[in-house]
């Protein structure tokens, strides 16, 4: 997994457009892994945390997030609800790492929440990423970044519907995403490709993102 800094950096200072530094195209970001490295970094989660975070998102709601013209790849960005419950908000990025403005932004949903993600008013999406920044204070990644290939070859995999993303820690204690494919019955698809290797940031300040980034 990449830290990102220097893209947090350019992200505070910039005023016009954003860039994004790194040589790495964001298309390509992610790559697969087996089965036992994933369950066995979300079984790393569970022991260190004595809890799981799983999040889901159907494909409908991810083809919103890339319905926005040169959508590249997306961001998962942590957030906290009204109810202190972690949530992933979607937003699409291009291929130098520029967060879409008019992107759709779609949150991922948990539990046993009957639905399978919500469009976000990006209104509502701010005051979300900011709480989980504040309690969190750098001391844990902000969110993460995918290349579009990733969610395609996930949603192409016969009988998929959906889109399970789980937190993990490797043997380092790092922290990764586990994605896989969901059929119709919300039950993971183990037995099909397993992606993690996207890019980990620290700090993602949407407000400023979303100013910096021209509406085309």
């Amino acid at each position: 997994m990449r830290n990102l800094r220097p893209l947090v950096a350019l992200i505070m200072v910039m005023a016009g457009s954003l860039t994004y530094a790194q040589t790495t195209a964001v298309s390509s970001l992610g790559a697969r892994i087996s089965r036992e490295t994933g369950e066995q970094w979300i079984n790393n989660y569970r022991k260190q945390f004595n809890i799981t975070s799983v999040h889901r998102c159907s494909a409908d709601m991810i083809q919103e997030v890339f319905r926005t013209a040169d959508a590249s790849g997306v961001y998962l960005i942590k957030g906290l609800d009204n109810e202190g419950n972690e949530r992933l908000i979607l937003k699409a990025a291009t291929e130098n790492g520029a967060m879409l403005k008019d992107s759709k932004a779609v949150l991922t949903v948990t539990g046993n929440e009957q639905s399978a993600g919500y469009v976000l008013d990006d209104l509502m999406a701010r005051p979300m990423i900011e709480k989980f920044q504040q309690v969190q204070k750098k001391n844990e990644l902000g969110g993460h970044l995918y290349g579009k290939k990733v969610f395609e070859n996930l949603l192409s995999q016969p009988g998929a519907t959906g889109v399970y993303i789980a937190k993990g820690l490797d043997e380092q204690g790092q922290e990764h995403l586990v994605l896989a494919a969901l059929d119709k019955n919300e039950k993971v698809m183990w037995t099909a490709d397993i992606w993690n290797h996207g890019s980990g940031i620290f700090l993602i300040v949407y407000p400023i993102l979303m100013s910096a980034v021209a509406a085309r």
